[in-house]
């Protein structure tokens, strides 16, 4: 049959079934999703936490810091008025005897005056510290301008001559043995009024000066009479600065550790910690570190270990502590001369 061929009908394409939901695989994630959001809300809650604890111990250390560094006693009583009996132990009387039994530490930071970038740190770290000068440097005057601002002891960081070490490597205007007393006195004249506010001195260098009998004489004495102390760094187990300062009547203490001849931030709390065990041991202790930002981001990480051990005080309280009225030093640490 001669008919027209039939059109093939075209076959409709079956799309793929969906795959019927399952509820409780969803219901499962949003529990979990759940359960993160609310496990990362608490933890943010505890870090929060954790903050504010974290600054109100330091606003306590640094309370006390203040209170003890002021040294203030607290006023008796007077006779004719009443105690009142509360039955609870006196809070404040405890704290008191707990702080003044405490061992006395100095910690001196040496070589400021080349450079101005670790001045924040002064600002920054709550403890008492005594801030050695070199003189006659660019931000020799400014660090001092600081230290008085944010209550920091100056102290001037005289050079003096040291026993192996080039000339090329000393300070322009260093005290010498072979100087004469003039010399001698027209440096440290120098040098004190480029550091203002000092009230002590302590050595650069200087491991020939100080086994250096007449030299160590005319320093000291000229210190005696402008109201000033002597700290004797100890860069020579032959320094004479201990007697020398006996025979001239000079109030004078003597380094107990360096802290930072390395830079890690580790032997650097080493460090401190032997100085707190030296201080716990007979009484004070004495460390010298250096300008160095290791060194300044140690201290203000140990500052609560330090104020929950010791009591960190100026060269200066120390010294008044040891030699009480005999110690005749300047409260006004101008380096003037006394009359």
């Amino acid at each position: 049959m001669g008919g027209r061929p039939r059109r093939g009908k075209k076959r409709r394409e079956r799309r793929p079934e969906r795959a019927p939901l399952d509820w409780r695989k969803e219901i499962i994630w949003l529990l979990l999703a759940g359960l993160f959001f609310l496990s990362l809300f608490v933890l943010v809650l505890w870090i929060e936490n954790q903050q504010l604890k974290s600054q109100l111990r330091l606003l306590r250390s640094r309370k006390a810091t203040e209170l003890s560094s002021r040294g203030a006693a607290p006023q008796k009583r007077a006779s004719g008025s009443k105690k009142k009996k509360t039955g609870k132990p006196n809070l404040k009387a405890q704290i008191s005897a707990k702080v003044s039994s405490r061992p006395y530490l100095a910690i001196v930071l040496d070589d400021w005056g080349y450079s101005d970038r670790n001045i924040h740190y002064l600002k920054e770290i709550g403890i008492p510290l005594d801030i050695a000068i070199l003189p006659g440097h660019r931000f020799s005057r400014q660090v001092a301008q600081v230290c008085r601002l944010y209550h920091k002891e100056v102290m001037l960081h005289l050079p003096m001559e040291p026993m192996k070490l080039s000339r090329s490597h000393w300070e322009p205007r260093t005290v010498t043995v072979e100087m004469s007393e003039e010399e001698i006195r027209g440096i440290l004249d120098w040098a004190l009024a480029e550091v203002p506010y000092a009230k002590g001195v302590n050595n650069h260098m200087g491991s020939r000066a100080t086994a250096d009998r007449r030299v160590m004489r005319i320093v000291l004495r000229e210190l005696k009479r402008r109201g000033l102390f002597f700290l004797d760094s100890y860069s020579s187990p032959k320094s004479v600065v201990t007697e020398v300062a006996k025979e001239v009547g000079l109030p004078c203490v003597k380094r107990d550790v360096f802290i930072d001849n390395d830079l890690n931030p580790e032997y650097i709390k080493g460090q401190i910690r032997l100085g707190m065990k030296i201080a716990r041991r007979k009484g004070y202790a004495v460390l010298i570190g250096h300008d160095r930002t290791s060194t300044l981001d140690t201290l203000l990480i140990m500052e609560p270990e330090l104020l929950e051990n010791v009591k960190v005080v100026f060269v200066s309280t120390l010294l008044r502590h040891r030699y009480g009225d005999r110690a005749g030093l300047s409260k006004t640490g101008t380096g003037r001369q006394a009359p």
